[in-house]
């Protein structure tokens, strides 16, 4: 006796053991933190970033100069003694501004490419919180099932209790019998969408091997309320979308002023030393060194960059339009979305106020019967399986209120 009270004990204390060590359900906002820390989207959104400055960068740096030895009346004599010898350095300077220019049209890349970092983390947030809520759903459908599963269980003993005392027919005792069989296989299928549903949301965080644990979320949260006109202005008003579109508009007029100064007039300068071996000279002497330079301008007369502007000016009109359509497109994308946010909206204020209640009491109604023998197990099943469909349609319907109303904050052209 004492042994097996031993037995027990240990097995209490292990069991407590293992809850105290089960972690706590993780929150979406833990989920968002491992996803901005370690997603490889947000790593190579940095990278181009930093392309762009550096490309900025060099877009303002000056020509490289060259220098070249240059000899002159190479010969033999008595004076010219192996002729003129020395070095010449080439510098183009760029006048009219084309090198600010120039890496004023870099800069604007840099700011199309934070557009594009800021797209990207609203695309990885946009993500963690669609899996997120979809992880919610598998794990309240379990919930449910698993509660459906035990009450199909227990009306089929009721009815193997009442066959027993020839209260009820065996057809009776079969049928229950199989629909807790059905409700068993319900929950495996419940399980291995949930155990789907994280993999996604690990994947989102980029933690595949995240090991599966709770998350924090009950059916019983609040619907979010999004108010057709106001969410819309908010998500276009705050869309990387347009902001890296409108970012291209204004590449795009930098590059046109680029392409305007490509044939403005540079400054050429030429010019260095040289040692003059001549005895020119009085006494009979080397000149010696002498310094030789030039000057000159580059004439745009032949190539003046019209072909250039044009396209400029073309690329110009093309990124304008583009911002257009792409307003366009999330004005038209927000609208079919936002619908489906209002319908199911109402399905799950329905299903939660109205029928649901209804549902649950009918089912306890028809089993308290049954048990009673005052009811045959069919109207059980009948109220059972219209219970399933309910739950089964009101969690659908928290999910696609949950993760459209994701999609119309995070508006987004291409999820």
């Amino acid at each position: 006796m004492t042994r097996a009270l031993l037995s027990m004990a240990a097995i209490l204390a292990w069991i407590v053991s293992a809850n105290a060590q089960a972690p706590a359900p993780i929150t979406l906002d833990e989920l968002e933190r491992l996803a901005l820390a370690s997603h490889p989207s947000l790593a190579a959104a940095s990278a181009t970033i930093d392309v762009a400055r550096h490309a900025a960068a060099q877009a303002g740096s000056w020509p490289n100069p060259s220098v070249s030895y240059v000899g002159d009346e190479i010969a033999r004599g008595p004076i010219n003694r192996g002729g003129e010898h020395g070095v010449v350095v080439d510098q183009r300077i760029p006048l009219g501004g084309k090198l600010r220019l120039s890496r004023r049209a870099f800069e604007a890349g840099i700011g199309e490419a934070e557009a594009g970092r800021d797209r990207a983390r609203l695309q990885v947030l946009a993500g963690v919180r669609v899996a997120y809520h979809m992880v919610v759903a598998a794990q309240l459908r379990l919930d449910v099932r698993r509660n459906l599963a035990t009450l199909a269980a227990e009306a089929g003993r009721v009815s193997a209790q009442l066959f027993n005392v020839g209260a009820a027919d065996r057809p009776d005792v079969l049928v229950a019998e199989m629909d807790a069989s059905l409700a068993g296989l319900d929950v495996v299928e419940a399980e291995s969408a949930l155990a789907r549903a994280w993999t996604q949301l690990a994947a989102a965080v980029a933690q595949p091997r995240m090991p599966q644990r709770a998350v924090a979320g009950a059916a019983g949260d609040a619907l979010p309320e999004l108010p057709r006109d106001e969410t819309l202005a908010a998500a276009l008003a705050a869309s990387p979308e347009l902001a890296e579109a409108r970012a291209a508009v204004t590449r795009a007029e930098r590059e046109l002023a680029v392409a305007r100064k490509v044939t403005s007039p540079d400054l050429l300068l030429k010019g260095g030393p040289r040692y003059n071996r001549e005895l020119l000279e009085p006494d009979n002497r080397p000149v010696g060194l002498e310094w030789a330079v030039e000057a000159g301008l580059t004439i745009p007369l032949w190539d003046r960059n019209h072909g250039g502007i044009a396209a400029s000016s073309s690329r110009i009109a093309a990124a304008r339009a583009a911002v257009a359509a792409l307003e366009l497109k999330l004005i038209d994308r927000y609208a079919a979305l936002y619908d489906d946010y209002r319908t199911a909206r109402r399905r799950a204020e329905v299903y939660r106020s109205d029928i649901l209640p209804k549902a649950t009491e009918a089912y306890q109604l028809y089993l308290a019967r049954h048990r009673a023998m005052a009811a045959s197990y069919p109207q059980v099943l009948m109220t059972e399986r219209a219970l399933f469909e309910a739950n089964e349609r009101y969690l659908a319907a928290l999910e696609q209120v949950r993760t459209t109303a994701v999609s119309l904050t995070a508006l987004l052209a291409e999820p």
